[in-house]
């Protein structure tokens, strides 16, 4: 029901045109995008969020930061360490 009712917001949100419930919006799609499992559902939550940053101008990129870590995403660090032991480890067959 938690996910139905995240699901209801997100694209309340994603639709709205009046950019004077930003806030309100910008809060509600936060505490729902939380409950998301779906990579892509996410990736579109985030998405939204830069439509409204750039409509808006409001620093909100933060809350990129916050979302992915309560995804269990890596962080920005975590996932360029990754990327070069993967680079590394090919190297070495080549």
């Amino acid at each position: 029901m938690q996910l139905h009712h995240s699901h209801q917001i997100c694209g309340i949100v994603a639709h709205v045109k009046d950019r004077g419930v930003a806030s309100v919006a910008i809060r509600s799609l936060d505490i729902a995008a939380e409950v998301l499992v779906d990579r892509r559902e996410q990736e579109e939550v985030l998405a939204i969020f830069d439509r409204i940053r750039k409509e808006t101008g409001w620093k909100i990129g933060f809350l990129h930061n916050e979302l992915r870590e309560k995804w269990g995403w890596p962080s920005e660090e975590q996932a360029a360490q990754q990327m070069m032991q993967q680079q590394n480890s090919l190297s070495q067959f080549f």
